[in-house]
């Protein structure tokens, strides 16, 4: 996801944030891949070069068909942003007229699909960029609900009488100690936490929360962008140490067996999520999340630097209590990689903060944890 993440921090998607970020239509703006390109890369990735050179085949594949599995998956290298097609530069050209013909990405406005919410009136020209505007509902901070022990990722959590969540995953330390990771909006500071919540069965005490981050909600009428007063959260996790004992592995997905780093993740990557409320899911990574409006209990919460996940099928992602459920890549049989974890959903697409960034997040608390 580096080349969206520099593509989201360049002077036009900037200037665009920007323009935009005072209005109440408008939800978020998130960097995306060409559907056109990231078919001709899957082709030219399999080894089907001519046929990533036939525009006019991909644009009918894409019309009839939203997922091809027998193409071959991304390399774990990362994605080459900087190859383009013989027939790409027209393709752009005829497509958002002379808009970013070097890079195959896109700029997704996303706008409230609310009944009495008047169309907004945007002129994008000046900006140089290659825009789409994409209506939505509006998102909320996001079951596997029986009790398993050994304690592992997957399940349903809870603390009180709060809203049921998802424990995600299990990390140790060094000295055999472990964690359970979950989102900070769902776990709050020393929190006591249950396994499974007490919505889903009888509960057990399985920990403490030691350390908490959640996010936090932006004064009434603030604008939503990174150069407004006001916060920015990029960050809502909670690590809980476990007193119960616990594996390193998430139910119905296998042993986590490493971390993918931003730089290795792509639009259209296959992702797994074991939520407390959807189960076990495939889902694909979407676009990168420059900024995003949730709500929750009457507030709104500004992020950034999250990413899409959505059902191939254009089914909802992620429901009400999978908050705190990892995104996990597939590496093997009952095995796979961290790749992010749910922090909430609108109707149909969930959204993640990266693994890296929660790594981040604990090694600046003092820990030094692993996954595997």
């Amino acid at each position: 996801m580096n080349g969206l993440i520099e593509f989201g921090n360049s002077g036009g998607v900037r200037d665009l944030v920007g323009s935009l970020s005072d209005s109440d239509a408008v939800l978020g703006v998130v960097i995306d891949v060409d559907p056109m390109w990231l078919a001709a890369s899957r082709f030219r990735a399999a080894g089907m070069e001519a046929l990533a050179e036939r525009s006019d085949l991909l644009w009918l594949m894409l019309c009839g068909a939203r997922r091809w599995p027998w193409l071959a998956a991304p390399s774990r290298r990362g994605t080459d942003y900087s190859w383009i097609p013989r027939w790409w530069l027209r393709y752009r050209q005829d497509t958002f007229g002379k808009s970013g013909e070097d890079h195959p990405f896109i700029v997704k406005v996303c706008l409230w699909d609310a009944a009495d919410q008047k169309e907004p009136q945007f002129s994008f020209e000046r900006f140089g960029l290659p825009i789409v505007t994409e209506r939505r509902t509006r998102a909320g901070l996001a079951s596997q609900k029986r009790a398993h022990r050994p304690l592992i990722g997957g399940v349903s959590g809870g603390s009180g009488p709060g809203t049921p969540f998802t424990i995600g995953g299990i990390v140790k330390s060094a000295a055999a100690k472990y964690y359970a990771v979950t989102c900070g909006h769902c776990a709050g500071p020393l929190a006591t936490i249950e396994q499974p919540s007490g919505v889903d069965g009888r509960t057990t005490k399985i920990g403490t929360v030691v350390r908490q981050v959640a996010p936090k909600p932006s004064p009434f009428g603030a604008i939503c962008n990174p150069w407004a007063p006001g916060p920015l959260n990029e960050v809502d996790a909670a690590l809980i140490e476990l007193t119960s004992p616990a594996q390193l592995e998430v139910l119905s997905i296998g042993q986590i067996t490493g971390v993918v780093p931003r730089s290795a993740l792509s639009p259209g990557d296959r992702v797994d999520i074991s939520g407390r409320t959807s189960g076990h899911r495939v889902l694909e990574i979407g676009g990168l999340a420059v900024t995003y409006k949730f709500d929750d209990d009457g507030n709104t919460f500004c992020f950034t630097n999250l990413f899409e996940l959505r059902h191939a099928y254009g089914t909802t992602a992620c429901q009400l209590g999978d908050s705190g459920s990892w995104a996990c890549r597939p590496a093997g049989l009952n095995a796979a990689e961290w790749a992010g974890m749910v922090v909430g959903a609108d109707s149909l697409i969930g959204f993640g903060v990266f693994a890296e960034t929660i790594q981040s997040w604990w090694h600046d608390q003092g820990f030094s944890l692993a996954v595997c």
